[in-house]
């Protein structure tokens, strides 16, 4: 499997560079954990210390473990207002945790286009897991900076993979942000063909029976909107989408209150319905 993940000129897989190490101390300023070393420590020390350090978070970095001395914590309880007693619901735990371990996070947060991925894991887990042929296999990467990844370059197998805009994946696209816009766009299309379909056999004073335009709406359109709601959050459009076609069922005028309509089908709000596939 090839290893080659460039960004312009510098490879992800590359060591920490002396900018990046005097970025991630300048980054924070929060209080320290069990050991007493503060950010301003970290920042005092000489040059033969900084690349000291620079070198353990690169051992770190290439083997892939936290050390576990990094990981002890304190602990502090804080009294909540009007609350008495020891239960632990009385008390707001803080915690304090080691300078080292919240520095060597802010490697992967800033510089690079991954927003906290331990890069070299991912290549092995999906090694081990097993790639499909580079002919199936695309590239997109997600991240909250501004970074479109236009000139990452990954290669599996001697091939370039080809970097995307936004990838189906299971039923969804996922897209650059994961602000869910090409799966909403693709889901009102696929409702306003089930729409045209209604409007083509129902109207106001003639039409299908109501019964069996409700029964294929609940069968075939609703599932298409249920699916991965809880991801998207996006009630408000399936709850105009759901009015709409239920006017069209119904062989309802616009003048018709969304109440009176829901009654009408026998068919619960869409928010109430979410609130209902939330807790299956």
């Amino acid at each position: 499997m090839g290893r080659r993940v460039l960004l312009g000129s510098r490879y992800l897989m590359s060591d920490i560079t002396d900018d990046e190490f005097l970025f991630s101390l300048w980054y924070n300023s929060t209080a320290p954990g069990i050991y007493g070393i503060t950010y301003r420590h970290l920042w005092e020390m000489s040059t033969l210390h900084h690349t000291c350090l620079k070198t353990i978070f690169n051992y770190v970095y290439r083997m892939g473990k936290i050390p576990s001395h990094w990981k002890l914590q304190i602990v502090i309880r804080i009294n909540k207002p009007n609350k008495v007693g020891c239960e632990p619901e009385t008390f707001r735990p803080i915690t304090l945790m080691s300078t080292l371990e919240k520095t060597f996070p802010y490697f992967w947060i800033c510089p690079l286009p991954f927003d906290s991925v331990l890069l070299p894991n991912l290549l092995d887990e999906l090694t081990l897991l097993g790639l499909p042929g580079p002919l199936k296999t695309k590239i997109r990467l997600f991240t909250r900076n501004f970074i479109q990844g236009d000139g990452v370059i990954v290669t599996y197998a001697n091939t370039n993979l080809p970097l995307v805009s936004s990838h189906k994946y299971f039923g969804i696209y996922l897209n650059l942000k994961l602000n869910w816009l090409p799966q909403m766009k693709h889901r009102t299309a696929r409702v306003h063909t089930a729409i045209s379909v209604f409007k083509a056999v129902s109207h106001t004073c003639w039409g299908g029976d109501p019964k069996m335009l409700l029964l294929i709406y609940i069968s075939f359109t609703r599932p298409h909107m249920d699916y991965g709601s809880l991801f998207m959050r996006c009630v408000s459009l399936h709850l105009r989408l759901q009015t709409a076609c239920l006017r069209r069922c119904l062989g309802l005028m616009h003048s018709t209150s969304i109440t009176a309509m829901h009654v009408e089908a026998n068919i619960l709000p869409y928010f109430l319905l979410h609130d209902y596939i939330a807790t299956k």
